[in-house]
């Protein structure tokens, strides 16, 4: 069975004490609390506020507050409205039954102004929670009490809510904090087979970045596909992305280290793929936006592969070749495994094979296909980790890998941890191994050395 999450545990206390804070007023001022505070109302939008990180709380309770602002007010005015002009006149002359078969329907066209208004005013995030409130303001039971005091139950209870859900959400003990030590931990090996971060990585990187921790992330994927899967996550540090090629801030969409291919090696390069019949994919920043070169593709894969990402946000597709100015970060060839294989073993003994590597991927996609990354030749993430270095001085650099490509990144920090479930080559680099197939217990693992009283590694270099 999933364990309970910390989100449910946070939820379920904020809507506690929304009980509580009645009952404690309840001992002062009796039955007048409920005159203007509904523990009913303020659970209902604490748990919308409750959300898995403050920041994502803290938009959400301002949509419940103000949502409920507005459509409690607009409710006090639909209803002293038609109450002023038509329902003295509808009970005199029709009785009590066309009097709320009128009101009714003079609601359900009040409705439609209310949310056309926040739609036209760019406010549909709110539309729900304002329709909510108009409708529990107008139509809910009022026990003959004045419209006025009756609306003010229902906003004052959910601005209480939205209040206790923050001040859950934001509770820190105050647990000793290693903020002078960077975490970095390879992306790919958090991710699940539809390439997505888990609901508690999602919650976690967030929620440690928050309390200040240092993460970065180091993965062999582009900027795009990097968006994609961190969509809604806010790190205090940026990004190690292609396999170490550029130091990518996701924040602001900007690169503070990019490793290129020199020209005479593109050029080589570019030659022997023409001699060889093959057609390629060009990466690289023009201007500092990421960009895709192509020409004519010749097979299948290539096709579904610039179909499934010709729409990608943060990257320019071109059909063409770069200038000799622009920086060419790797080249991605992709063909059948058969010709692969002949390519890469031709590759390596070509004379300009020293200043590039090369890495062969899977085409998940197409089985029978493949992938040829081509970069320069650089010490991969552990090159990466030298900027981070250089920016700051951390007691301690912790890696956490899984794939082989996390290798390099995980000799250059001063102390390893994989899963079980890694690579065999993978645990033989790594300092500690943790009993766990699940990506999740790395985000666990580094939650817990953030607050541990002492990190007392044996650091690499003292072995």
């Amino acid at each position: 069975m999933p364990k309970i999450g910390l989100r449910t545990i946070k939820t379920a206390v904020a809507v506690t004490l929304g009980m509580l804070v009645y009952f404690i007023m309840f001992l002062f001022i009796g039955d007048t609390i409920a005159t203007w505070y509904s523990p009913f109302f303020a659970g209902i939008a604490a748990a919308y506020s409750m959300q898995t990180d403050v920041s994502s709380s803290f938009r959400q309770a301002k949509i419940r507050a103000v949502g409920s602002l507005v459509g409690g007010l607009y409710g006090v005015v639909v209803v002293l409205l038609y109450e002023t002009a038509f329902q003295t006149i509808v009970v005199a002359t029709l009785g009590t039954t066309v009097d709320m078969l009128l009101f009714f329907l003079f609601v359900g066209l009040a409705l439609v102004s209310l949310i056309y208004a926040t739609v036209v005013m760019k406010m549909s995030l709110m539309t729900f929670v304002a329709s909510l409130t108009f409708l529990s303001v107008t139509i809910s039971t009022r026990n003959n009490l004045p419209i006025a005091i009756f609306a003010s139950n229902r906003i004052l209870s959910t601005i209480i809510g939205v209040m206790l859900a923050l001040f859950v959400n934001n509770f820190r003990l105050h647990f000793v904090k290693n903020r002078n030590v960077l975490f970095v931990c390879g992306l790919d090996g958090l991710l699940s087979k539809k390439a997505e971060l888990s609901g508690y990585a999602r919650y976690m990187l967030n929620n440690l970045s928050h309390q200040g921790a240092n993460i970065t992330l180091a993965t062999t994927k582009i900027p795009s596909t990097v968006h994609r899967i961190m969509n809604d996550i806010h790190l205090n540090l940026p990004l190690i992305i292609m396999k170490g090629a550029a130091i990518y801030d996701l924040e602001k969409n900007e690169y503070s280290e990019i490793v290129a291919i020199d020209l005479a090696t593109r050029e080589a390069l570019e030659q022997y793929f023409r001699l060889a019949g093959k057609t390629f994919f060009t990466y690289g920043i023009v201007d500092g936006v990421p960009s895709s070169y192509h020409s004519t593709f010749v097979n299948q894969a290539e096709r579904q592969f610039f179909e499934k990402h010709r729409s990608d946000f943060f990257i320019n597709h071109v059909r063409g070749v770069p200038q000799t100015e622009d920086l060419i970060i790797f080249y991605l060839l992709i063909d059948t495994i058969a010709n692969i294989k002949a390519l890469t073993e031709d590759l390596v003994h070509q004379p300009f094979y020293g200043s590039i590597m090369h890495s062969v991927e899977a085409y998940e996609a197409m089985p029978e296909y493949g992938f040829v990354k081509i970069q320069a030749v650089i010490d991969s993430k552990s090159h990466a980790l030298n900027h981070f270095s250089r920016a700051n001085r951390y007691d301690a650099i912790i890696a956490f890998g899984t794939h082989t490509a996390d290798i390099p990144m995980m000799l250059a920090a001063d102390y390893a941890i994989t899963l079980k479930a890694a690579d065999d080559e993978v645990r033989e680099y790594a300092d500690a191994v943790l009993d766990s197939h699940n990506p999740d217990d790395m985000m666990r693992e580094i939650s817990r050395l953030f607050t541990l009283k002492k990190i007392d590694f044996i650091r690499k270099s003292d072995r």
